[in-house]
């Protein structure tokens, strides 16, 4: 007995050390209930953990557990991990803060579902939950379905979650069977060498399910396919909602930059889908087999190389993409605002605006489907780069393999789009007519229309648009347009003079001025200047982003919800997009560049394609003070390059831009009385 007691001494003396070093070993396989506490944190995985069927293992706000290198956890049973908002929970690495240092958070079928009140967008009443945790460095390990958070047929509550820093797809969830929910989360800075950089969807095969993705931020993650989101491109995803969040800065290198969307139905709807880039097709979002409805989201500032640089329609049933503002995307080839392909589409009220293209920019149609329903959109001041083409068009239209599609294009506006032609029929001769009418295009007079649409009557060859009778003024139930030419004036002082031209729609009630605190799709302040087409800022800075919009008779600011993060306003058609002000007391040209092969064969006429980086030569006068910045399209300082007092002669400096990302920049040279300002498109 005595030699029990000591041995008894023993362990519990080494228990009670491990715990005032304030550090817990964990391994091997917990069988039954255990709770882990802030004071016993961290707890150090040393190897592989097992949290059995049928126990739950509870994690206190606080708790940091610690993963040795390689290693990971696997739930079976109940897991629940609730930090707050001041006292998160963190998984990460034991041995070095680096993406890949450790394995994954596993799962299984066998884990016990979360169970929410009424439905998936009622509260969690039980059942496994990741709330309030941050996972990161996680996605070292050589497994199928790799990612840091693994769901194989198994669906907690993940909720106020940072899941970032991963060598692996953040959220990695397969073989789905019930109803899966990830809200207010941040997923960031993942990597997956496969698909979905951010989240991985894949496998549901419960016709009464949903997966719901809610009210999250899923930024700066890179994949092949899908660097946002993805669900399965092999699977099949009956009801995949995503809504509410905010999409940006992701990469694919193949198609879907923002979001890809493979098989069921998805709506995707009221998110913010900004500065993504695909390789390949969809910088925004890419369709390749869903049913799907895309609808009042903001869908901005996005790449895809290859076309749709704002969203692609590759494959699929049917669809319909109404309510959208699709602004400011490019493509390096065709369809800067929408490449679209065999789909049956109906798109509706979309803001399809200042997209840029080498050709058609605002939208490119060949489709092999049944047919395609274009009514009641604003498609204005898109613009093609590749003026050598006197063919280039901003709507483009070839579906002559399959003659039979009818294509209706009525009561939209279609004007100042920066192109040979606004409408281009490719269809060959003999097939149904495009029914165009009732658009207005700019203009009243029938001899101008036609010379903005190429049909038969300029190439026999081709099918004809019938495109009248035609509207003599904009229809007032499509999106309202953004107002033109708005220019910045620097009055001295902190004042900013603002001025542009008054919108040709009839219905017009006013202008809002937007400036401050400018997040890419948001502004802090805005002013309402009724009908006045010139107003002067006071306080402000004259390289601060400043942006006009117009608004007609039926805005109302009851209509922007609290639960949306677009401004519905603009989404349901009564606000127009932002028109940025811009200044122009110097001269804008154009010098282009692409680094890879397949960009140079269609920039050919491009100055230096394969120049990773400008040489700004500028001559001076003598003992000038020089400042030499980059700015990017909203105006916002990238980097300085020059300030300082330089002597008079040539001088000359290289600017890299291969670290920036793909886009369009501005460098603007000031000496004295001497200013130039110089456009670069960075198609990377």
């Amino acid at each position: 007995m005595k030699k029990l007691q000591v041995m008894l001494g023993i362990l519990i003396i080494g228990f009670t050390s491990s715990s005032s070093n304030a550090q817990t070993n964990v391994s091997g396989v917990i069988s039954s209930n255990t709770t882990w506490t802030k004071g016993a944190s961290p707890y150090i995985v040393t190897g592989n953990l097992l949290v059995n069927n049928g126990v739950t293992l509870t994690i206190q706000p606080g708790v940091v557990v610690r993963f040795d290198s390689a290693l990971s956890m696997q739930i079976d049973g109940t897991l629940l991990a609730q930090g707050t908002s001041n006292n998160e929970i963190t998984f990460t690495s034991n041995t070095a803060d680096t993406a890949g240092a450790w394995g994954y958070i596993y799962f299984s079928d066998a884990s016990t579902d979360a169970v929410f009140q009424n439905s998936i967008y009622g509260d969690y009443v039980s059942g496994s939950i990741l709330e309030y945790c941050t996972i990161q460095y996680a996605g070292g390990a050589s497994v199928d379905n790799n990612g840091a958070v693994r769901l194989n047929a198994a669906h907690p509550f993940v909720n106020h979650c940072t899941v970032s820093n991963n060598s692996a797809t953040g959220i990695t969830a397969y073989n789905l069977t019930g109803n899966l929910k990830i809200s207010n989360s941040t997923i960031s800075n993942n990597t997956s060498p496969d698909n979905g950089g951010g989240v991985y969807i894949g496998g549901n095969s419960n016709a009464s399910s949903n997966t719901l993705i809610s009210g999250d931020t899923i930024t700066h993650n890179g994949s092949f396919d899908g660097g946002g989101i993805i669900d399965d491109p092999s699977g099949y995803n009956p009801n995949l909602i995503i809504t509410n969040n905010i999409i940006s800065y992701n990469t694919a290198s193949n198609v879907g930059g923002g979001i890809r969307v493979s098989g069921g139905l998805a709506t995707i709807s009221d998110n913010v889908i900004m500065n993504n880039s695909a390789s390949y097709s969809g910088g925004g979002v890419a369709d390749d087999g869903d049913t799907v409805v895309i609808s009042h989201n903001a869908i901005i500032n996005n790449i895809g190389d290859e076309g749709g640089g704002g969203i692609a329609i590759i494959t699929g049933t049917a669809g319909t993409i109404h309510n959208n503002i699709i602004a400011d995307n490019i493509s390096s080839s065709s369809g800067g605002g929408i490449s679209h392909s065999f789909n049956t589409t109906t798109l509706l009220n979309n803001h399809i605006i200042r997209n840029t293209a080498l050709d058609d920019a605002g939208m490119i149609i060949l489709s092999s489907g049944n047919s395609v329903y274009f009514s009641t959109n604003t498609i204005a001041y898109n613009k093609n780069i590749d003026f050598n083409n006197n063919l280039n068009t901003c709507i483009y239209i070839n579906n002559s393999a399959v003659p039979g599609i009818i294509y209706t294009l009525d009561n939209n506006n279609i004007f100042n789009n920066s192109a040979s032609y606004e409408l281009f029929n490719g269809n060959a001769q003999g097939t149904p007519n495009i029914a165009a009418t009732g658009n207005w295009w700019g203009t009243a007079n029938d001899s101008s229309i036609q010379a903005m649409i190429h049909d038969w009557l300029d190439d026999n060859t081709l099918g004809v648009v019938d495109y009248s009778p035609f509207l003599s003024a904009p229809d007032t139930a499509a999106p309202v347009s953004p107002p033109a030419n708005v220019i910045k004036t620097d009055m001295g002082g902190g004042q900013v003079q603002i001025t542009w031209n008054h919108n040709p729609e009839t219905d017009i009630a006013g202008y809002h001025i937007y400036h401050g605190g400018f997040t890419g799709y948001s502004f802090t302040n805005v002013t309402d200047v009724g009908n006045d087409t010139s107003y002067t800022l006071t306080g402000v800075s004259f390289t601060d982003t400043i942006a006009v919009t117009a608004y007609d008779r039926t805005y109302s600011p009851a209509n922007e919800l609290d639960s949306t993060i677009v401004i519905d306003n603009m989404t349901n058609g009564n606000e127009s997009w932002y028109a940025y002000a811009v200044d122009t007391s110097a001269t804008v040209v154009s010098v282009h560049k692409k680094g890879t092969p397949d960009i140079y064969r269609l920039q050919q006429n491009y100055p230096n394609p394969f120049n990773p980086s400008t040489v700004i030569s500028y001559q001076l006068p003598a003992n000038s003070m020089v400042t030499l910045k980059v700015y990017d399209v909203l105006g916002r300082e990238v980097e300085t390059l020059v300030n300082e007092r330089q002597n008079a002669g040539t001088h000359s400096i290289t600017f890299d831009a291969s670290t920036l990302p793909s886009g369009v920049y501005f460098y603007r040279l000031q000496a004295g009385t001497y200013s130039n300002t110089k456009k670069l498109l960075l198609l990377k």
